[in-house]
């Protein structure tokens, strides 16, 4: 067992269920193919690091996607905030000491900040921000345990990112920011991954290619 955790927020890919902004431009089960495609992509990319995978799901629901040795756990609370919460505190209690949380939405992102993520949790007590362009963030890392981190924070908003910096700062802890990333949640961040002419990870490349012919993008 390494002492580094990768917690893994997702979904299961059934449609009407996942990124429903995309249906403004795609079919309800396009837009569950393409999340399958970030998933399965993602997975393969996490694998690849060393540090011990955890798949925390939302629903409860079957991945539908190759694990590559990911530990399948379950989301627990009723916001966002409370369920990476509790993720952060179960990780913690099994010995984990870097921990760092990440979804599945982002098929460019470089490996290279995961890894500087770790790097940047390596004197303690530390936090990791990877700053989002919708004002959150899509990655939070932090060593120890530091559940405050989610205190008094709406997710959704744009001030989530200002906010978990705030409170990363009144825990006394140091603070890393990562280079911005984005999301791929609504059709201009779907644009957005064509335009920037980045080489494609497998699965996204090979649905991709169907919707840019399906829609000109």
């Amino acid at each position: 067992m390494s002492d580094r955790a990768l917690i893994v927020f997702a979904r299961s890919p059934v449609a009407g269920r996942v990124k429903s902004r995309l249906t403004q431009l795609l079919s309800p089960q396009e837009a569950a193919d393409l999340y399958r495609a970030f998933l399965m992509d993602s997975l393969a990319q996490y694998a690849s690091l060393d540090v011990d995978v955890r798949l925390y799901m939302a629903d409860g629901g079957d991945p539908g996607v190759h694990l590559y040795g990911a530990q399948l756990k379950q989301q627990y609370g009723n916001g966002l905030g409370e369920r990476m919460q509790h993720a952060f505190r179960e990780t913690a209690a099994e010995g984990y000491e870097q921990m760092v949380i990440i979804g599945t939405d982002h098929p460019t992102l470089p490996t290279e900040f995961i890894v500087e993520a770790y790097e940047a949790l390596s004197d303690v007590p530390a936090v990791c921000v990877g700053p989002a362009l919708d004002g959150g963030y899509y990655l939070l890392g932090m060593a120890p345990l530091i559940c405050g981190l989610f205190d008094e924070i709406v997710y959704g908003k744009p001030n989530v990112l200002r906010l978990t910096l705030v409170r990363a700062h009144e825990s006394g802890a140091s603070v890393t920011r990562l280079p911005v990333w984005y999301d791929v949640d609504t059709p201009e961040d779907l644009r957005r991954l064509v335009s920037k002419k980045t080489v494609l990870p497998p699965a996204t490349m090979k649905i991709m290619g169907v919707l840019k012919t399906r829609y000109g993008l």
